[in-house]
């Protein structure tokens, strides 16, 4: 089970016809498909969403919320982006830039 920085429980999108089912990110093709860079960080997908440096709210889909950790290793911020409302992730991918939008939190 993979739980956001609220508790809230996320499911990992199929992305096949409409249909989602809970799945492993390592499985999860879609997202790799289209952010390669993303193969085999699973574990910082996870913790970027139960311990983000910031979470924003999409400024044009009010229910995508964009997860924000910045890591060292990649020398640049993860983004994991949550359709909140039906509870599941819709991408991720590796950005130098933080995302626009509405600054629901900020670690402090």
């Amino acid at each position: 089970m993979k739980f956001d920085f609220y508790g809230k429980f996320v499911k990992i999108s199929m992305g096949l016809n409409g249909f989602y089912q809970e799945r492993e990110i390592r499985s999860d093709y879609h997202i790799v498909e289209r952010h390669p860079e993303i193969e085999g960080q699973l574990a910082k997908i996870q913790s970027t969403i139960q311990n983000p440096d910031l979470i924003v709210k999409n400024r044009y889909n009010k229910k995508e919320r964009y997860y924000h950790r910045y890591f060292k290793s990649l020398k640049n911020y993860l983004i994991v982006i949550v359709e909140y409302e039906k509870n599941f992730i819709i991408t991720a991918f590796i950005s130098r830039k933080i995302k626009k939008g509405e600054v629901l939190w900020k670690k402090p």
